[in-house]
Parts: structure tokens; C-alpha cells; sequence
């Protein structure tokens, strides 16, 4: 008897979960269809272009101009490729670019696992291996994590939990008022706060400037506040460093 009733009990539960799959689904695409609307409305006032095509992970892209004339272009990786892969928002602008890298921006406290002995010793190693196979980039980044320096960036709360890394004393400066904003206070995406010291990365290198953010399903507030940052670092290297 008990095993019918835990049989009835099962099957009860497996037809709920038929009958609650299909309007979950249809709850998602409908609050997915209003975030593409709320997109399109608001690039509108942006003067953004904005491509809606997905194409693999890369849901969505935008592309926009800085104040001082420099092109960029961010896309949305929901990235799914593996359990431990995260969803991307991604900036960049190829036109401000550099012979290698040369400077970075990020949370210390990854700055400092990924600078430690070990770490520091198995991307050497790497780099001998592969650097050759992977056009030279690893062994690029070899070279700026043994070269490059922390700089007195920023206020004491910056340097608390972010480092600016780079192999140019001057690029100090690129942390103003401003660009301190930018980068410690982020809008709320989904109702969650985000931890910037553990989510965005900042980079000049051969292909550019990059800024990326891991959030997943970032609110249009989020991307603009990206694209003012990338903007702000573009413009400030245009103007101080002839990038």
C-alpha cells in the first residue's frame, strides 16, 4: 500500500512539473521580450546602435561613440559554455590600443592569487610552452605580470580593494574622481548589488581596451554605467597618452 501511494505521489509531482514547465517558459520569454524592448527604447535616447541577433552566447550588442570620438562596441556573453563559466558583459574599443600590454585594472585580492609564487610560475611555464601557438599572448602576459607594477592610484578606498597595474608610472592618473566612481559604485542589476572587485576586469592591450563585467541578465543600467567607464579610460589615454 505505501508503495502506491508513494508511487501516485511521484507521478503527481512529475505531472505538475509537466504542466508548470511550459508557462515558466513562456514567464522567461515574455520578461526576456520586455528587456529587449526596454533596450531598444533606451539606446534610442542614448544614440546607441543596438543588434539584437543572437548569435551562439553572444545575446545582444551594442555600439556607441565617446565624447572625444572614439568607436566602441559591447556585447552580452550568457556564455553556458560549462558549469564554471560566467555570463559576460564585454566593452572594448580597438582603436586605443597598445604594442603590448600595458596596463590593467582589477580587484586586488584576485591581483594578488593570481600574482602569487605558484600562479606566477605555472603561467612562465605556459608561456614557454604555448606562447608561440597562441600568437605570442601568453608569453605577452608573462612579460606585464613580471614587469609591471602596482600604482598609488586613487583614493585609500580604491586601493582597498582594486589594483591599477602597469608597466607606465604615469598611467596613475587615469584614476580620477570620476573614473573612482565608476568603478566602485554599480548600479543594481536584477535587484542584485554587484561586487566589482570580483567581477570587473580592465585592460590595454594589442587588440585594444577592454572592460568587462560577470553579471548575469545585466539591466540596461549596468550597461550604460559600462560604457561610461570604458568611455572615460578611452577618452582620458586619447587625451594624455596620444592612444
Amino acid at each position: 500500500m505505501t508503495e502506491i501511494l508513494v508511487a501516485i505521489v511521484v507521478l503527481g509531482a512529475l505531472a505538475a512539473i509537466l504542466v508548470l514547465l511550459p508557462r515558466l517558459k513562456r514567464a522567461q520569454d515574455a520578461k526576456e521580450h520586455r528587456r529587449a524592448a526596454e533596450r531598444a527604447r533606451r539606446v534610442r535616447d542614448l544614440a546607441w546602435d543596438y543588434d539584437p541577433s543572437r548569435e551562439g552566447d553572444i545575446q545582444y550588442r551594442f555600439r556607441g561613440v565617446s565624447p572625444a570620438g572614439v568607436a566602441w562596441q559591447m556585447h552580452y556573453d550568457s556564455n553556458r559554455s560549462s558549469k564554471s563559466a560566467r555570463p559576460t558583459l564585454v566593452w572594448r574599443a580597438e582603436t586605443i590600443g597598445a604594442a603590448r600590454t600595458e596596463l590593467g585594472i582589477g580587484g586586488r585580492r584576485m591581483y594578488e592569487a593570481f600574482t602569487g609564487g605558484v600562479a606566477r610560475m605555472l603561467l612562465s611555464g605556459a608561456a614557454r610552452v604555448f606562447g608561440r601557438l597562441a600568437d605570442g599572448a601568453l608569453h605577452d602576459l608573462n612579460e606585464f605580470v613580471r614587469e609591471a607594477r602596482p600604482l598609488s592610484a586613487g583614493s585609500s578606498r580604491f586601493r582597498k580593494d582594486f589594483v591599477l597595474v602597469a608597466r607606465d608610472a604615469r598611467y596613475a592618473g587615469l584614476v580620477d574622481a570620476d573614473i573612482e566612481r565608476l568603478v566602485l559604485d554599480w548600479p543594481r542589476s536584477q535587484g542584485k548589488r554587484l561586487a566589482p572587485d570580483r567581477a570587473l576586469q580592465l585592460r590595454l592591450d594589442q587588440k585594444g581596451l577592454h572592460a568587462q563585467v560577470q553579471v548575469d541578465t545585466p539591466s540596461m543600467a549596468v550597461c550604460e554605467h559600462l560604457a561610461r567607464l570604458g568611455e572615460g579610460i578611452a577618452d582620458r589615454l586619447r587625451a594624455t597618452h596620444g592612444r
